[in-house]
């Protein structure tokens, strides 16, 4: 007794399209349609392959408000794992798509405070704003002062190897060895 060749019909297509969008398993529709696993994926590849949901999250791409978010949320002294949670992704996504927020953002919101601060107190009016001048002063003086390129640097003292080297070429020196020995036969 031979088997019927298996014929797909447009009803069973469309089943298979409607279970696929549900999120049903391979396995339960071809239990639905009485039909083997195989025989499903034989014969409808492509109801199975274009209502197929797309595989884990949307790439985030963030927009230029976003970014100006995470500035100043790193400024304001949050961590990355609690900036990474407001926008729904992980530390390391924030990381590759905000490298430049986290590692300058301070720096940069400083600086354009200094600067913002600074043209309050002098302005363009009439009379300067004494507070804000007396304010950036205070700023200036508690920052840390620029490294002066005429800065004497400080003798680097020798590492363990350099002390070690040097103790040998004079050990024999206060000894009886050191009468005994040319310079030409002492070690190293």
């Amino acid at each position: 007794m031979r088997f019927k060749k298996f014929e797909p019909t447009d009803v069973q297509r469309d089943v298979i399209k409607r279970l696929v969008l549900e999120g049903v398993s391979q396995v339960k529709i071809a239990e639905s349609l009485n039909i083997a696993k195989s025989t499903l994926q034989r014969y409808f590849p492509n109801e199975l392959k274009s209502c197929e949901r797309p595989e884990g999250r949307p790439r985030w791409e963030p927009t230029v408000a976003d970014r100006e978010t995470v500035t100043i949320l790193i400024c304001a002294g949050f961590k990355q794992d609690s900036i990474a949670r407001r926008f729904g992704i992980s530390v390391d996504t924030l990381q590759l798509y905000c490298a430049d927020e986290i590692s300058n953002g301070y720096d940069l919101r400083r600086q354009d405070a200094v600067i913002a601060l600074y043209q309050k107190g002098v302005g363009t009016n009439a009379a300067p704003n004494s507070a804000a001048i007396k304010e950036f002063l205070r700023k200036v003086d508690t920052s840390p002062q620029p490294i002066q390129s005429s800065t004497v640097r400080k003798p680097m003292t020798p590492g363990k190897k350099e002390q070690a080297i040097a103790e040998a070429a004079t050990g024999a020196q206060g000894t009886s060895w050191h009468d005994l020995l040319t310079p030409a036969e002492r070690p190293n």
